[in-house]
């Protein structure tokens, strides 16, 4: 993951996101997002009225292919999340077809320059600026592809 450490947390939170994921053999992978503006109090110490998103994801592999899948639990549209534009998988045996992408049905264009994969250490890198919206409108997502 290319993060830059030296910047302020104002001017972090205009980058786009970056998610990593590990596999386990015949299992799935999950993990959540929190956000906020940052700098609000919680009203009344009740986190109910607080404006945020949080997401759910899952991760499943098979032999066929994988799925990256998100959720909006909570969606204040009062919150304006950046983009997730890569995605690193670790433990993934098998090299995905990058010209078959598709989120939401839809196929995906990735930065080829970005995007990779290591059968020496079954790493997957994907990249592409503005890939998923985590805005509070989108509510869910699925990005699929299948392997060579």
């Amino acid at each position: 993951m290319d993060i830059d450490y030296m910047t302020t947390t104002t001017a972090s939170r205009l980058n786009p996101f970056e998610v990593l994921i590990t596999v386990k053999t015949n299992a799935a992978s999950s993990g959540e997002l929190y956000y906020d503006n940052g700098d609000d109090i919680i009203p009344n110490d009740n986190i109910e009225q607080h404006p945020r998103v949080h997401w759910q994801f899952s991760f499943t592999s098979s032999i066929v292919g994988g799925v990256f899948t998100g959720n909006c639990e909570t969606c204040s549209t009062a919150v304006k999340p950046p983009t997730l534009d890569t995605i690193e998988i670790l433990g993934y045996p098998s090299a995905p077809n990058f010209s078959g992408f598709t989120l939401d049905g839809s196929s995906v264009t990735l930065d080829m320059s970005k995007t990779s994969y290591d059968a020496s250490t079954q790493r997957v890198m994907i990249s592409s600026k503005n890939l998923i919206s985590l805005m509070a409108s989108k509510k869910k997502f699925t990005l699929s592809f299948s392997n060579n």
